[in-house]
This record gives structure tokens, sequence and C-alpha cells, in this order.
């Protein structure tokens, strides 16, 4: 049986934090990427995500550590900037994952640019459904992302972007 990634019941979410002389100024943001795809043996998984598709779900003025919703007008504008700036070029983005017992090597490619971790995940399995959780630390260098355009650099992204995920699949 295959199964397939639940994308309503999935959840992919990219924590980003500002960097800079201004950076105060900014906002760090969590970003939702949701994902399609299945696991295509019993311990590997391939899914994508659209890069138009991720949306900003929460912001935090940097440093605060209060989430809430960003401003419409905000969100919008921010996820232009990661399409057209961040992700120039690259409509989606591939990650391909495999299992060897609680531990999951993902390797996430952005067009010709690849990057592989290695990372504890928590596992359960039934013969008709999976759910697969994790968190790991994704280097937007190493992906060839590229700074959103930001007077004078003065507002900056750190490389390493935390990405949780909770990935359900279902037959």
């Amino acid at each position: 049986m295959t199964l397939r990634i639940d994308t309503a019941g999935s959840r992919v979410v990219i924590e980003t934090r500002a960097k800079g002389m201004l950076a105060s100024l900014a906002h760090d943001l969590r970003v939702l990427a949701p994902i399609a795809g299945e696991l295509v043996s019993e311990d590997r998984c391939v899914a994508t995500c659209t890069v138009g598709s991720m949306r900003v779900d929460e912001s935090s003025k940097h440093g605060a550590d209060r989430w809430g919703p960003p401003a419409p007008g905000d969100r919008a504008q921010i996820e232009e900037k990661i399409a057209a700036e961040v992700f120039r070029g690259v409509s989606t983005i591939q990650v391909e994952a495999t299992l060897a017992g609680t531990r999951a090597t993902i390797t996430v490619s952005a067009g010709a640019a690849r990057q592989q971790v290695s990372l504890p995940v928590q596992l359960e399995r039934t013969e008709a459904a999976a759910r697969v959780r994790g968190e790991c630390m994704i280097s937007l260098e190493a992906l060839k992302a590229t700074q959103p355009k930001v007077p004078l650099g003065a507002i900056k992204l750190e490389d390493a972007v935390k990405v949780r995920f909770d990935v359900r699949f279902t037959g």
C-alpha cells in the first residue's frame, strides 16, 4: 500500500530570525510550507513544497518572542519577497528523507543547491498510516537563497533557519 502525505493533517514551519544593524526594527517569522508527496518505500519519503504556496503564519518583533499574526499588508509583502528574492528562480523545494531507526537523513534541494542533515525523529506507524515529527536547522546559504533587499542591507536573515515538521501519511 502506498502512503501519501496527508496535506491537511501535516504541518511544516520554517522559523527565521533577523540580524543586522537594524534587526531590532525587524520581525522574526514563522512561515508555513505546505508539502505533498509519498512514501516511496518503507523507509524513504519524497516530498515537495511550492515556493509560491509558503505563507507567513506568525511574526514577532525581533527578540520579543511574542508571536501573533502579521498585518495583512506585511504578510503579502513578505510572501512576495520569499518567492521573488529569497528563492529567486526556484519554484519548488524537494525533500527526500530516509529513515534508519529513530534517525532520519533529510536532503533538501532548491534548484541545483542541496543540503543534507541527519536528525532524530519521532515515528508512529500502523499498517494504514504513519506520522513523523522532528526539527532541524537548515542553511539558507547552502540552498543558495539570497537575502531580501532592504535599504543598505541593515536587516538580514540569520543563515540557519529552524524547520519543525509534523508529517502524517495515509493510505
